[in-house]
């Protein structure tokens, strides 16, 4: 499971409507999760186009998931004794975080709301 965390400072979610904070934080969570299964879709390795079709995500609540139904996509990102490992999902967390992606989605969303 991939977990990618908004930081912002506590003294600041009392200043906003719970309900406005919500809905701009499942914004930005949406947004995010999108971002990473397209990422992820343009990092996997390609031979067929299999493993890149089969990338899929779901928001639920306050959680998004990019998950890959193809069986064989835990061997490509893990490796095998035969193949080297491609963790891709790893670098499109990574550089999901180090662009601050979400936190920067969910400041969007709060400017598109008029609180920021």
């Amino acid at each position: 499971m991939i977990t990618i965390n908004v930081d912002l400072k506590p003294s600041f979610q009392k200043k906003v409507n719970p309900e406005t904070y919500k809905e701009a934080l499942k914004k930005a969570i949406t947004q995010t999760t999108l971002e990473a299964e397209s990422r992820c879709k343009k990092e996997c390795p390609v031979i067929t186009g299999t493993l890149m079709r089969g990338h899929s995500s779901d928001v639920k609540d306050l959680e998004g998931t990019v998950s890959n139904g193809i069986e064989y996509a835990e061997y490509v990102i893990h490796g095998t004794r035969y193949q080297s490992a491609n963790n891709y999902p790893g670098r499109v967390v990574s550089s999901l975080k180090s662009q601050n992606y979400a936190t920067k989605a969910f400041k969007s969303a709060l400017k598109s709301t008029g609180v920021l």
